[in-house]
């Protein structure tokens, strides 16, 4: 009995030992790092809506690690345009989305970002251009109110395109992304008065579905645009649009 508690005794206590062992081994040679990510400093403010052709200066942003300074990469894109630069161009309706990014001394890169929003408000007498905001009904259900927003710009003297033939359902109500919108509805104005309009579907890329619109109505005096959005998968998106005042 004594040589059994002996033997039991020595492989605990080579239990403990490889165990010990163990866990030495995977904190050996182990050292503590800490990295610090940029912060930003952004001057002025984060969002911006400028009138077509107004005035519009980047103020700057910075970045430190630390407390020291890191370089920091400008671009800018424009949803809609497809454009690309450091700045705007306060001449074209668009979009358009600044970035900032600073990279560590560690390599780990993050950005700020800055919106900026260039419009043409139309005046409901002969142009239609403009910045809205979008209410959607979803087969008579009312799905999304108040959402931000639906762009019309001018493509030729009485031709627009609207950035949503849904009014943004799955783009910005559901924030699916730009791929869900239904682009490419270009509206040729006939009349506005009498609300006569031609009008091309718009399609989502991403499906390859088709929504025509229809009843498309302008009242200038509530400043809002009306129209049914009938898409070829059998859902109908009831849309007000309501311009925003630049």
């Amino acid at each position: 009995m004594k040589s059994q508690k002996i033997i039991l005794f020595m492989l605990v206590s080579l239990v403990i030992g490889l165990t010990a062992c163990e866990k030495k081994y995977e904190t050996e040679n182990l050292t503590t790092r800490t990295t610090y990510y940029a912060v930003f400093d952004m001057v002025g403010e984060t969002f911006y809506t400028i009138p077509l052709g107004g005035d519009y200066a980047d103020e700057g942003c910075t970045a430190t690690e630390d407390g020291a300074p890191l370089t920091v990469d400008v671009s800018t894109a424009g949803t809609y345009t497809g454009y690309s630069g450091t700045d705007i161009d306060v001449n074209v309706a668009d979009q358009y989305v600044t970035s900032y990014a600073a990279e560590n001394s560690d390599g780990y890169s993050i950005a700020a970002e800055r919106e900026i929003w260039v419009a043409e408000a139309g005046d409901f007498v002969d142009n239609i251009a403009g910045l809205y905001t979008s209410t959607i009904y979803r087969d008579d259900a009312l799905a999304f109110e108040g959402v931000q927003f639906i762009l019309i710009w001018k493509t030729g003297e009485n031709t627009y395109e609207i950035s949503d033939a849904a009014g943004g359902y799955y783009y910005l109500g559901r924030a699916y992304g730009y791929g869900y919108a239904a682009q490419g509805a270009v509206i040729t104005v006939n009349d506005i008065p009498s609300n006569d309009y031609s009008i091309t579907d718009g399609v989502f890329p991403i499906w390859g579905n088709v929504i025509t619109i229809a009843d498309f109505t302008v009242n200038a005096d509530s400043k809002t645009i009306t129209f049914n959005g009938n898409a070829d998968f059998g859902s109908v998106f009831t849309v007000t649009l309501t311009q925003v005042q630049l």
